[in-house]
């Protein structure tokens, strides 16, 4: 079914002329997010049917009922970070939310609301001035934080500040069937400073890890909890964009860098920071970091690379990264460094130099300039368990890529992924990274795709894979957790958006193995 004359003009009387348009120019444009989730699903995306520019969440419900009444599929994006906002089909009513930007800041109970067009850098640069703060993903600050907050939103700043589902509090909703819905006490009056009441408390219906990829209707409105920063003080930027960063001011933060004698050493010091409840952020820092911020170029990393691989193999580098922040005073400053430097000497760590910069996790807004050094970064893992369980994912991970994937993809010598410590080391999150360099072949697609197959298909150790979420063969890997899992996920999409409006479809994963890669199906059953 074409989007008609009679559906385009009355879509346009909701949102006015200017703020409409089906030119196969401007179509084009939207075909292409920041970030690609799954390989497979570049082979089904196409040009939507038109892009429409709600104000607010009244014309996002008159959109999304309009789209209902005619058995339009929808789709909403924000900044467009993830492919998951392209349209998965033809006819496609595109719904970029850049214009409801609306940001209103509450500095006595700490909390902002936002609309889905707002970025982490505006919000942040804001409530810095408050002396309040939160995180940015490791994406670059240029992420809605909407969006972000129901997709994501990991961050080594979790560590202190908690996982994204916590710090949502009230959320404005528009259903799939076009029904609105608010929750927490943003459903009795303006005011969102409690998730769980005395509204309805549906955030966990709303995402789990990854969230719904908007199957589930439109969020319009959210609001989430900030956290005290140090004030007068300033993170003064210097730089020129891509390459940027912001000077802390020493007498409050500070990095340290710390090579541990052995990965056990290093874990072993992550659960003792941990325990005594200092810092902000730490992580294991691979290897391959150090080599990539200190490339100019992709060829500059490749020929460092190499020229040390034997050095890189002895496996000597564990190294330790630690943000300590003096919140209250600088007293808590250095109290934090002496408990730090108890831990480090009594597992054998040394500290090492450290740029006294965040490049990352603050404010900037170009951090994925970072991914592309090796040429290409894809087919990420995620992990976010218990931090003996995502060391596990991590080493099975690496001997999978070791024993079917090495080459084309790069040899990492040994490395076992990103682990950051989570909520003071009560739980840990671990990216497992893949960098390859080859050309964007069909040939070469197809190998990325049998590695996101593999991960899905490698789960002997019962741990908890992000990339299993809303674009994952569900009815393979839900059977992991419990085997209700995939039955349930239809029951609450069939009563949310009954008509199947809303990004559809909702078992995409499957339907692109049985259509675009039967490969898939034949190497792991799926």
């Amino acid at each position: 079914m074409t989007i008609s004359r009679e559906v385009y003009s009355t879509l346009a009387s909701i949102v006015g002329r200017d703020y409409i348009s089906n030119d196969p120019v401007i179509m084009e444009t939207y075909m292409r997010g920041g970030y690609l989730i799954d390989t497979p699903m570049e082979q089904i995306i196409e040009r939507p049917g038109c892009v429409i520019l709600p104000a607010n969440t009244d014309e996002v419900q008159e959109i999304v009922r309009l789209c209902n009444r005619y058995s339009l599929p929808f789709v909403p994006a924000s900044s467009f970070w993830s492919l998951e906002c392209a349209a998965k089909g033809k006819n496609f009513v595109l719904l970029d939310l850049k214009r409801m930007n609306s940001l209103e800041i509450d500095e006595k109970n700490m909390y902002a609301t936002v609309g889905p067009g707002v970025i982490y850098s505006q919000l942040q640069e804001e409530i810095m001035k408050l002396g309040l703060y939160t995180l940015c993903p490791g994406g670059g600050a240029q992420a809605s934080v909407l969006a972000n907050h129901l997709m994501y939103s990991f961050s080594p700043l979790c560590y202190r500040v908690g996982i994204p589902a916590r710090r949502v509090l009230g959320v404005e909703w528009v259903l799939g069937n076009g029904e609105i819905t608010r929750l927490g006490s943003l459903a009795t009056q303006e005011d969102a400073f409690w998730g769980e009441g005395p509204g309805p408390d549906l955030r966990g219906l709303l995402r789990g890890i990854p969230g719904w990829c908007g199957r589930v209707g439109v969020v319009t409105r959210i609001a989430i909890k900030l956290f005290p920063f140090i004030s007068p003080e300033r993170l003064e930027p210097e730089g020129i964009t891509p390459h940027t960063t912001l000077k802390m001011p020493l007498n409050r933060m500070k990095w340290f860098n710390i090579t541990m004698p052995s990965e056990e050493a290093l874990y072993k010091a992550m659960v003792k920071i941990g325990n005594s409840e200092i810092a902000a952020s730490i992580m294991k820092v691979p290897i391959l970091w150090r080599y990539r911020a200190r490339a100019k170029t992709k060829e500059d990393f490749w020929k460092s690379w190499i020229k040390d691989a034997e050095e890189i193999k002895k496996g000597d580098f564990h190294i330790l990264r630690v943000l300590l922040i003096g919140y209250t005073s600088e007293e808590q400053l250095k109290y934090e460094e002496k408990v730090l430097q108890d831990i480090a000497d009594e597992l054998g760590g040394k500290f090492r130099r450290t740029r006294p910069t965040d490049e990352s996790w603050f404010k900037t807004a170009d951090a994925v300039s970072m991914w592309w050094t090796t040429g290409a970064y894809m087919s990420v893992d995620f992990i976010w368990d218990s931090l003996k369980h995502s060391l596990a994912r991590g080493e099975t991970l690496y001997r999978l890529k070791e024993k079917e994937f090495m080459p084309p993809m790069m040899d990492e010598y040994g490395e076992k992924g990103w682990v950051q410590a989570v909520e003071f080391g009560h739980s840990a999150y671990i990216e497992f990274l893949v960098q390859w360099d080859s050309a964007d072949t069909e040939a070469g697609a197809r190998y990325i795709d049998l590695w996101v197959g593999a991960q899905r298909a490698a789960m002997d150790n019962g741990e908890y894979s992000a990339m299993i979420g809303t674009s994952s063969v569900s009815k393979l890997t839900g059977n992991h957790y419990g085997p209700n899992f995939f039955p349930l996920q239809v029951k609450i999409h069939k009563l949310l958006d009954p008509n199947n409006c809303s990004n559809p479809p909702m078992d995409l994963f499957d339907r692109l193995v049985e259509d675009k890669a039967p490969y898939l199906k034949e190497k792991y059953g799926f």
